[in-house]
């Protein structure tokens, strides 16, 4: 409840096309047990957090060549978590009910905007992933970023 976020936006999201990502998601989820939507979501969590390191340098968004760069922003973390993400999901049973959206927002800590208070542009706004299932409605917010530094792997609720 100490971070909530208003989301701006929905961004394109990318499709996992890179061999060495796709070997890289399918080595390391091999032995899991990918039924449950939490499970993938575990899964994702770990394959981000091991392969990326944030910067605040220019840096690719895209998880096809963030496998080979492996360094990027949050809107990078979220790309790379929601391509992973929707790559597993795909290979399930549950793909008819559960997608992963990238979105680009605003992050407030105990209700306050946070990026009021940066004068950069790079802190203008913040990105998170949304899963979503499409048949109940039932969402999970995922902080891809705050995950890698935090361990905190769910974000609880949007800023009202």
């Amino acid at each position: 409840m100490i971070i909530k976020y208003d989301l701006i936006e929905e961004r394109k999201t990318f499709k996992v096309l890179d061999s060495k990502l796709i070997t890289y998601i399918e080595s390391s989820a091999s032995n899991k047990n990918l039924f449950t939507i939490t499970s993938i979501v575990d899964t994702t969590n770990k394959l981000t957090n091991k392969k990326l390191q944030f910067t605040f340098s220019r840096c690719d968004i895209n998880p096809n060549q963030l496998i080979h760069t492996q360094s990027t922003n949050c809107v990078g973390y979220s790309h790379f978590y929601a391509s992973i993400c929707n790559f597993l999901i795909e290979k399930t049973e549950i793909s008819n009910h559960w997608r992963a959206k990238v979105y680009v927002g605003e992050l407030y800590f105990f209700g306050v905007n946070v990026h009021a208070y940066v004068d950069s542009s790079f802190f203008k706004n913040h990105d998170i992933v949304v899963l979503e299932n499409r048949i109940t409605g039932e969402k999970i917010h995922i902080d891809p970023t705050i995950s890698d530094y935090f361990w905190i792997d769910r974000v609880t609720g949007l800023h009202n």
